[in-house]
């Protein structure tokens, strides 16, 4: 049995997952206790931005990415910088307190990193993501739009040039 899945869909079930991680473990401080309960700022400062922005960025992106919304894979690309950022501040902190590194606080934004990384690299070599999603979204546009003027001169030459050398 092969079952195939599209990278989008892939893409969205991580964002989606990654959103409903960060509110619940911002919720609860990620294992300091409930975020109403703390008094210090620096405890809470990450899990109230997890809360109130990578979460809901994340299940944003993840219903972009999946309904082929034009603004889904801008939103995605975003969002992995917040990863990047997050994890730097993770590995940041690890190192400013010193050995030893606890794996439970190590492991988790290697995850993080990785897909920060391909999700970019994906949309950067399948552009058709942005613009067949943009076709989607306002088919009314595609004729006036600059983008698909351009990507049908390109695609004109490209033609041309392989008509040229055979």
């Amino acid at each position: 049995m092969n079952i195939k899945i599209a990278p989008q869909k892939l893409f969205a079930w991580f964002f989606l997952s990654t959103g409903v991680f960060a509110i619940i473990g911002a919720l609860y401080s990620w294992g300091q206790g409930p975020i109403y309960q703390q008094k210090d700022l620096l405890i809470v400062l990450v899990p109230w931005a997890d809360l109130l922005i990578t979460g809901p960025l994340s299940l944003l992106a993840a219903f972009g990415v999946a309904k082929n919304k034009s603004w889904g894979p801008i939103l995605g690309i975003l969002v992995c910088g917040i990863y990047l950022f997050g994890s730097a501040l993770v590995y940041i902190s690890l190192i400013w307190q010193g050995p030893p590194y606890p794996l439970a606080l190590a492991l988790p934004p290697l995850p993080g990193i990785t897909f920060a990384i391909l999700y970019p690299l994906s949309v950067l070599k399948n552009p058709g993501w942005i613009s067949a999603s943009t076709m989607v979204d306002q088919p009314h546009r595609i004729k006036k739009s600059a983008g698909v003027r351009l990507a049908r001169l390109i695609k004109a030459l490209h033609t041309e040039k392989q008509r040229l050398s055979r």
